[in-house]
């Protein structure tokens, strides 16, 4: 048994307390500065938002002479300048009229998708890009999101696939809103086994994440996984539209003239479905093209409205702004080592 005279007086149990609180408070204030100083290291490392990119998006989808007036079939050059197409547009070839007397209606528009397909794949192979994006989720609507984007088409770069075809390809980096800005993501179709490659910011920025882009965390906010993204992927979407409702009565499609996305001029493409119906996806969906590329440069869906008199509620919107076609990029451009981005190192 020891005895009373080994134990430790009163006074070396307050000493020895005393040791183990102040290391405790030395080990979290070193703790708590570390953190802050990695918190700090990683707001100034942090890619630098361009103000331009997102600047409010100005919209206008004002009608002139939608009607009968503008170009015929035959697509003559006196057409499209009476109508102030340029000249080639592909919207050129089609009118009110013309949509009015197909067999129906989405049948002009079939033809218009496959003409600015084939005007894509010849002359575009990747562009960057501010995506201005908005969608309703599980019936809330998110926020605005403005994401700078570097996108590359799928293409091959000799008469036979090989290891050189070069796969599609899409770098995002987050500008808005202020919660996600700085957060980058990569995905490559056939890389990293199909996972995207991102990072968030902050405290937490130490580690790369691989994601499925079909998963909880990917998907968290969106209502299409990552490999959908772009205006090619957008031109997809109106030819499987006119496809699928092609099979259907009950809609309708307006055509205007002269709308403008952040002063770019477009024809507009408007989607009726008057009477809700399981197999239609929206009540109104409008698709912008650029007529002076022959591009999709926006879309718009909405969902009917729960009362009469009501305006439509926003579903999804995409608005492709700041466009810079075939500006050159390389395998560099989609590799989380990029001296340019802000991924960990591990």
């Amino acid at each position: 048994m020891r005895s009373d005279s080994n134990k430790p007086s009163p006074q070396e149990n307050s000493v020895r307390r005393f040791s183990w609180g102040r290391l405790a408070v030395k080990l979290f204030a070193f703790f708590g500065l570390a953190g802050l100083g990695l918190y700090l290291l990683q707001i100034y490392s942090r890619p630098d938002v361009d103000i331009d990119r997102t600047k409010p998006l100005s919209i206008s989808s004002t009608d002139s002479g939608t009607g009968n007036s503008g170009a015929s079939n035959s697509n003559s050059g006196d057409s499209d300048l009476e109508i102030g197409l340029p000249k080639g547009a592909v919207t050129a070839r089609v009118n009110q009229k013309i949509i009015d007397q197909a067999e129906h209606p989405f049948d002009p528009l079939a033809e218009i998708a496959q003409l600015s397909l084939a005007e894509i794949d010849k002359n575009i192979q990747d562009y960057t890009t501010t995506l201005v994006s908005q969608v309703r989720v599980k019936g809330k609507l998110q926020d605005e999101k403005y994401v700078f984007c570097k996108i590359r088409h799928a293409r091959s770069v000799g008469e036979s696939k090989s290891e050189k075809d070069i796969p599609f390809s899409v770098y995002t980096l987050f500008l808005k809103p202020k919660a996600n800005v700085g957060q980058e993501a990569i995905w490559v179709d056939g890389w990293h086994e199909g996972n995207l490659v991102a990072h968030t910011t902050g405290m937490m920025n130490v580690k790369i994440f691989y994601l499925d882009p079909d998963g909880s965390l990917a998907m968290d906010g969106n209502l299409h996984p990552i490999r959908e993204i772009g205006f090619r992927n957008l031109m997809l979407k109106m030819a499987e539209l006119t496809k699928n409702s092609r099979e259907h009565g009950e809609c309708k499609v307006k055509l205007k003239r002269n709308a403008e996305v952040n002063g770019v001029k477009c024809t507009v493409f408007e989607v009726i479905h008057p009477v809700k119906r399981d197999h239609f996806e929206n009540h109104i969906a409008r698709i912008y093209i650029d007529d002076s590329k022959n591009i999709p440069i926006a879309y718009e869906a909405y969902l009917w409205p729960e009362k009469e008199g009501e305006q439509p509620p926003l579903l999804e919107k995409y608005y492709y702004t700041d466009l810079k076609l075939n500006v050159g990029l390389t395998h560099d451009d989609f590799q989380a080592d990029n001296k340019e981005y802000n991924y960990p190192k591990w």
